[in-house]
């Protein structure tokens, strides 16, 4: 197993575990020239004696500096996309979709006002819409959960509690100071 260790005593834990038999892989930091923290991917291995007690400890060590910082970008990026991909699917798709529900009530009211038979058919046309504009934004919600401002979860609760009450009928309340 592989241990991150953020402070030479969890460093000298490895190197007491690699003393008394047992290989150790190690991610460690430590200071490089003027501060900078570098990345250290270490493994500690017993060097057996004759009489198969360790004798040595053998130690490799590799910068993995630019691996963690890129690691860390490409979280950072996929954020990001997720993100907009959940905007993009509540500002436009969500949109469209809820201007096609509007249109299609309409036509199903004028339907009915003329005693057409198709008017049923556009209430379920209606239906359906309202439907994939409800899973829209609750795959944006999942991709974009909760907005990084002070009053985010608050809102994202608040909204989940109409979500529930509106799409299950079921009476829910949000309540907060």
């Amino acid at each position: 197993a592989t241990a991150i260790v953020e402070n030479r005593k969890g460093f000298e834990l490895a190197l007491e575990l690699a003393a008394k038999g047992q290989t150790v892989s190690v991610q460690h930091r430590s200071a490089g020239a003027e501060g900078r923290e570098i990345w250290w991917d270490s493994k500690l291995a017993p060097i057996s004696g004759p009489t198969g007690q360790p004798q040595a400890i053998l130690l490799i060590s590799r910068d993995a500096t630019e691996r963690r910082r890129l690691e860390h970008e490409i979280v950072d990026i996929s954020d990001q996309e997720r993100r907009r991909i959940g905007h993009d699917l509540h500002d436009s798709l969500g949109q469209l979709l809820t201007g096609v529900a509007f249109l299609s009530k309409v036509m199903q009211q004028r339907l009915k006002g003329e005693s057409r038979s198709e008017a049923e058919d556009a209430g379920q046309i209606s239906t359906l819409i309202n439907q994939a504009v409800n899973q829209t934004r609750m795959l944006s919600r999942g991709l974009c959960p909760v907005e990084p401002k002070a009053d985010g979860l608050m809102t994202a609760l608040k909204e989940l509690t109409n979500n529930v009450a509106s799409q299950s009928g079921v009476e829910c309340e949000f309540a907060c100071e």
